[in-house]
């Protein structure tokens, strides 16, 4: 089975990362406008989009740097691109590993936090 993890991505609504979004498409590819969208989309389980940003969700997933993990390697260099245009306050990554001090966040847009708490077993 292997090591699991449950990956968030979400991305601002905004017309300032929406141009740089455009922009960003047209130097990573030929696929032009929507292509990120489409690779997110592709990436993770779950899409959804609220009032504020959309939402990519992906459960219990061996999330891994290296080959055979071309999905896990586009969603980084997207990050790195973001937080190398200071676009840092328009995303947010968070991973939650299977133990409790496994767990990564990248950004500085606030969605969601993580909580670990006990709950009562009936």
């Amino acid at each position: 089975m292997g090591y699991r993890s449950d990956v968030l991505f979400v991305l601002k609504k905004d017309d300032k990362i929406a141009k740089e979004i455009n922009r960003y498409e047209l130097w990573i590819s030929n696929e032009g406008a929507g292509s990120v969208k489409k690779r997110l989309d592709g990436a993770f389980d779950k899409v959804s989009e609220e009032d504020e940003w959309f939402e990519w969700f992906l459960s219990s997933s061996k999330w891994y740097s290296g080959v055979g993990y071309e999905d896990v390697g586009w969603v980084e260099t997207l990050m790195d691109w973001l937080d190398s245009e200071s676009l840092e306050d328009y995303y947010q990554f968070i991973r939650v590993g299977e133990n409790l001090e496994d767990n990564e966040s990248r950004g500085w847009l606030c969605a969601y936090q993580i909580v670990r708490r006990l709950e009562r077993c009936d």
